[in-house]
């Protein structure tokens, strides 16, 4: 009976495992929870890759813009200088300390502020088609890479849909326009669902969570009969 009753008790040492496991489980965040995924490392590298692109591509724009001198280059250049501003602005907020405070907020507002513009720039050119592929380009791009939940990318999809409906309303409708609200509320539905797979990958490390916390519990439990 002794021996049967040992082969069923865990160790003070098999506790221990699990309690840790159990208090590095329970310190974990939705932006921490995956290593590579993500890590909060990982999400400021990226974010300041980005920004730095967004900074460089346009300064490369400017001077495409002047060197050809398009008739368009007064509006193309005003509204490429505000987002490059605003991306140098998020660039530096990139580089403080405290940026993974307010990094959804930083970057939602970078994202509105080239959606403005490019809406700006599409009702001055009357241009559909640029704006709606710039902005699919943006929802999937912020879906796959910001891992920063479904109410910041819905807000993003509700900002790209006002600038759609304020181009067709302003510019009227054109012979690809059907197709090109097709393909935005495509891309924008598309985008969701990755974030909501998410929250459901949240829900399962909770579960893992309390199915480590339990072992713990028996664990600890047993362990004082071992004597």
């Amino acid at each position: 009976m002794r021996s049967r009753h040992h082969s069923c008790e865990l160790k003070p040492s098999m506790a221990a495992p699990l309690e840790q496991e159990a208090i590095s489980a329970s310190a974990e965040t939705p932006d921490t929870a995956h290593p590579g995924v993500l890590d909060p490392e990982w999400v400021v590298r990226v974010l300041r890759t980005g920004f730095a692109l967004i900074v460089a591509g346009h300064v490369v724009d400017i001077a495409k813009t002047l060197y050809l001198h398009d008739p368009g280059a007064p509006v193309r250049v005003h509204y490429d200088l505000v987002i490059l501003a605003a991306g140098a602005i998020a660039f530096a907020l990139a580089l403080t300390g405290d940026f993974l405070r307010y990094w959804k907020a930083v970057t939602l507002v970078l994202c509105a502020t080239m959606v403005a513009c490019w809406t700006y720039g599409s009702l001055v050119s009357r241009d559909q088609l640029h704006l709606f592929f710039a902005m699919i380009a943006l929802m999937i791009g912020t879906s796959a890479l910001a891992p920063w939940g479904v109410g910041w990318q819905a807000s993003l999809a509700l900002c790209c849909l006002a600038a759609a409906l304020m181009n067709t309303i302003v510019v009227g409708v054109q012979g690809s326009s059907s197709d090109l609200w097709l393909d935005l509320l495509s891309a924008g539905d598309s985008a969701l669902p990755v974030r909501i797979s998410g929250v459901c990958g949240d829900g399962h490390r909770l579960l893992h969570l309390s199915l480590t916390r339990e072992r713990s519990a028996r664990a600890s439990v047993s362990s004082p009969h071992a004597g």
